[in-house]
């Protein structure tokens, strides 16, 4: 099955519609960082991709999608972000400006 086009719209897993969009540049990366979650949680995290405006990783706690977390990481300190999505251990999240 071939990925929607852009500004095509589709189904998420959990039955929402989303638009498509072009993903922006990432790049990828290998290293560890810390998630200090709603809850003041610390879970430690590793990142494998990041962008302008995002970053990739996997950790061992649960986020939800939707929350707002704090992010370290190496050379750029804490940075606000929002999960905007969650898969098992693997996660996505968006900076926040």
């Amino acid at each position: 099955m071939e990925a929607p086009g852009r500004g095509q719209r589709r189904v998420t897993d959990d039955g929402h519609m989303a638009e498509f969009r072009d993903r922006e540049l990432r790049a990828p990366v290998d290293f560890d960082g810390t998630v200090i979650d709603s809850s003041g949680q610390h879970i430690k995290a590793r990142i494998g991709n990041l962008s302008r405006n995002g970053f990739c990783g996997s950790c061992s706690g649960t986020l939800r999608i939707g929350s707002l977390v704090t992010i370290i990481l190496p050379e750029l300190g804490p940075k606000e972000a929002q999960i905007r999505w969650a898969l098992g251990p693997r996660f996505g999240a968006t900076f926040r400006k």
